[in-house]
């Protein structure tokens, strides 16, 4: 009667090291989540998308991740290779802390990102520029300005058109007006040619006042509006 004991005793305890065993052995693996922005820093209204990469070892991790930006987490976003994008856009200038969580599956446990900081510029596009002094004469006697344009903005423009506004060259207005300006990127500069008949300028004007105004649209599609330009008189 003790043998038996013995043996089921023995047998009780081989039955809960294999269980031990299995358990070790379909353990969850370690998993690494990692986020990035398509674009950083974005101006407001841009989109936006924000990429999760999921990796363990020996193989490529399966299930979703969620996405919390500023405290908003989005829906489920099933991996595929191991990557899941959520697109975004941001109403309001600033910055967003963003994370991702993977869900973890059969083989890899869940883990979080480390915060991303996601920057957000103004929508605002300023525009600057100078004539030239002073003022030349062609050979037809046309008075003619060249206007100097830099996008002192974070966006770029698509288009701008120059337009006179106001007091010109005194009572004369553009021969023509000048082309087009297209894609001006921030921090970029252009010139714009301004022809005056000569009869634009009275006689016996030594300086005169050279205002300007203009439309412009931005890459965002909120961007448009008016901007001008004040310039000092210019020697003639």
């Amino acid at each position: 009667m003790r043998r038996i004991t013995t043996l089921l005793i023995l047998g009780v305890l081989v039955a809960i090291a294999l269980s031990c065993g299995s358990s070790s052995s379909t353990s969850s693996r370690a998993s690494t989540t990692t986020i990035s922005s398509s674009l950083n820093p974005a101006a407001v209204g841009e989109a936006v998308t924000f990429t999760a990469v999921v990796s363990g070892q020996g193989g490529t991790p399966t299930g979703t991740v969620n996405f919390d930006v500023n405290g908003s987490e989005s829906q489920a976003v099933t991996l595929s290779g191991g990557t899941a994008a959520f697109p975004s856009t941001f109403n309001a200038s600033g910055s967003a802390n963003v994370t991702a969580s993977y869900s973890g599956d059969g083989t890899y446990a869940a883990s979080v990102s480390a915060a991303f900081t996601q920057t957000v510029d103004p929508d605002v596009v300023t525009i600057s520029g100078s004539p030239q002094e002073p003022l030349t004469q062609d050979v037809s006697s046309n008075y003619v300005a060249v206007v100097t344009i830099t996008n002192t903005g974070n966006v770029s423009v698509d288009s701008l058109q120059v337009t006179i506004a106001g007091t010109t060259l005194g009572t004369g207005s553009l021969l023509s007006a000048p082309a087009t300006v297209t894609n001006l990127a921030p921090g970029a500069s252009t010139t714009v040619t301004l022809t005056f008949p000569p009869s634009s300028v009275p006689s016996g004007t030594t300086t005169a006042q050279l205002s300007l105004s203009g439309t412009y649209s931005a890459s965002t599609g909120s961007l448009s509006g008016n901007w001008g330009l004040s310039f000092r008189s210019v020697n003639l």
